[in-house]
């Protein structure tokens, strides 16, 4: 995970808009269950391919 820190450093770079210690806290939270979701779609893709794939070859 992230460190509270370095997500300061990148959300802080364009100096316009400055975030508490919680909202970054909550935009990491957030990032990494959309992260999360990503992977086990795509997870559950790749093994509905296959499964048609081997199905195809018997």
């Amino acid at each position: 995970m992230l460190s509270l820190e370095k997500c300061k450093e990148v959300l802080h770079k364009d100096k316009k808009k400055k975030f508490t210690d919680d909202e970054i806290s909550k935009i990491r939270d957030f990032l990494y269950q959309l992260a999360t979701i990503e992977y086990e779609q795509r997870s559950r893709n790749k093994t509905k391919a296959g499964n048609h794939l081997l199905k195809s070859i018997d």
